[in-house]
């Protein structure tokens, strides 16, 4: 069940017009992480971020960090131009994700614009200090979580941007489309029929976007339980406990283990990887062979799989290279949340030769 306070619960009552879309772009050809444009403050800020379904504040580089932690950034956020920014109650926010990377910063309430939808007043961190991961990485300058609204479980606010404009959208939903090429996107409030084929499969989700997954399949052989599995949009691969993986790479010729411990096999056989997919609810969510390829690797004429071994072997995250064949719909519910699968037409991906 989500957790919803009382006032949460009340804007399921309320519905509005607002159908937003917002463009994700990959940062380069891997597909590996998907930038957004969002609008802060006022005059806004433009900032090309990360969605996160699998985390809930937002934070943004800001002037605040030290000369060495901006690297070649520019644009930063800087609150104090900004009409609508005021200092939050809680003044220190942090963070540390699953991958090691951490974030600190000040505390501000900020307008925040994204597509047609606007949080006049929406919490937010003006980082101070940040990894080095986020320093490196040159294009993104922040992070929207869109998990939903949990009191217990939020540092900055109860209130995340998708809970804050939930009211004036026009469904209690948003879907997730990433495209090789650059042409997918967030929509918010709907579901836009060109992005789907065939029927929606809908299976019950908590407040940080989990489902309980069936019997998973490597080609069209049956294993055990998947069992836990989370939507995430803030990772970029297929992540599973280490005999899922191990299953999956058993039925890749020349597939093995590199010096890092990551999975690999002949860029030959990528146009033969089996299909990975899973049972929800009588239905067969998969991912198709083509698009587990996810990069050329270090190894002379190897490349690196999609699936990965993951930090736990007690559930499964489903990152980016999961969610870029598929349309995802991430529905909020006064009671329940659902995540819906939908097939959509895909397009090619250019292997190495």
């Amino acid at each position: 069940m989500s957790h919803l306070d009382p006032e949460a619960a009340a804007l399921f009552s309320k519905r509005g017009s607002v159908e937003a879309n917002v463009p994700a772009t990959p940062e380069s050809s891997a597909d590996f992480t998907y930038l957004s444009p969002i609008q802060v403050g006022n005059p806004p800020q433009t900032f090309n971020v990360q969605f996160d379904t699998g985390s809930v504040p937002i934070w943004l580089l800001s002037n605040k960090l030290p000369a060495s932690q901006v690297g070649s950034h520019t644009s930063l956020y800087t609150p104090g131009p900004s009409a609508t920014a005021v200092t939050g109650a809680s003044s220190t926010f942090g963070i540390n994700y699953a991958d090691g990377q951490g974030v600190s910063g000040n505390v501000y309430y900020d307008k925040v614009v994204i597509g047609d939808a606007t949080a006049t007043r929406q919490a937010l961190a003006a980082a101070t200090s940040v990894c080095s991961g986020y320093t490196d990485d040159t294009l993104k300058y922040g992070l929207v979580g869109l998990g939903c609204s949990d009191p217990t479980g939020n540092t900055i606010d109860q209130s995340t941007w998708v809970d804050t404009v939930l009211s004036q959208l026009a469904s209690p939903l948003f879907t997730v489309d990433l495209e090789l090429d650059g042409s997918g996107a967030f929509d918010f409030g709907w579901i836009d029929p060109s992005r789907h084929t065939g029927s929606i499969c809908y299976v019950d989700a908590d407040c940080g976007w989990n489902i309980q997954a069936g019997t998973y399949y490597v080609g069209n052989t049956a294993h055990t339980t998947l069992g836990q599995a989370i939507l995430d949009t803030g990772t970029s691969l297929i992540l599973a406990p280490s005999s899922v993986v191990s299953s999956y790479y058993a039925s890749v010729t020349g597939a093995k283990q590199d010096a890092n411990d990551y999975w690999i096999y002949p860029c030959s056989e990528s146009r033969s990887l089996p299909n990975f997919g899973f049972e929800v609810n009588g239905d067969y969510i998969y991912v198709e062979g083509a698009y587990m390829y996810a990069q050329i690797s270090n190894t002379q004429d190897y490349c690196e799989g999609a699936l990965q071994n993951g930090i736990s072997n007690s559930y499964t995250v489903l990152g980016d290279m999961f969610m870029r064949s598929l349309l995802v719909i991430f529905e909020r519910g006064a009671s329940q949340n659902q995540i819906g699968f939908a097939a959509k037409t895909l397009k090619p991906i250019n292997y190495p030769a």
